[in-house]
């Protein structure tokens, strides 16, 4: 069986004569459907496994990757899917440090509460590096926490994958 895009079930509109793909339709299970214990099976991702990795895995076409993204109501792949390791630490240090940026411009224009810049820095006798250091290390512990949870996903079973198709072509998956 040639592989399915996503897309391919999006259908079409014409805007200006010109006919797109649908790209604001989303392709969802139904519940009923999901909730089927049976149809699908679980997985843990590793560091650098992609949802088209997974696909070629799993269906032999990474193409599907779209399959395991809605098995698990993956709507944004950036946001849903785990970082690797090295990408958390990064990834809390910039978030404080794009916060401690917002604060001083609350603070220059005045658009910040003292109650709020206090219950971010300074409360706890810390010093401004302590406190960003102490900020970042709770982002990064927040964002491993996050991570681990988004690493246990589940798959449609191969055997349901042309079973699946049939019926999302009919309209009833």
């Amino acid at each position: 069986m040639a592989s399915i895009t996503y897309f391919s079930f999006l259908g079409k509109v014409t805007i200006d004569n010109v006919e797109i793909t649908n790209i604001f339709r989303l392709i969802t299970f139904k519940n009923n459907f999901i909730d089927e214990e049976s149809l699908f099976k679980n997985h843990s991702i590793s560091d650098g496994q992609t949802p088209e990795s997974l696909a070629r895995f799993f269906y032999r076409d990474p193409q599907y990757y779209w399959i395991i993204l809605i098995s698990n109501k993956m709507k944004d792949y950036f946001y849903d899917w785990p970082l690797l390791s090295e990408e958390i630490k990064e990834v809390a240090d910039k978030t404080v440090d794009f916060l401690i940026e917002e604060t001083e411009r609350e603070l220059q224009t005045g658009e910040i509460l003292e109650t709020k810049f206090l219950s971010l820095f300074g409360q706890t006798g810390e010093t401004f590096d302590e406190t960003v250091n102490r900020l970042k290390e709770e982002k990064n512990d927040e964002l491993l926490l996050d991570n681990e949870t988004k690493r246990e996903i589940k798959y449609l079973n191969p055997i349901h994958l042309n079973d699946f198709i049939y019926e999302l072509n009919r309209g009833r998956v």
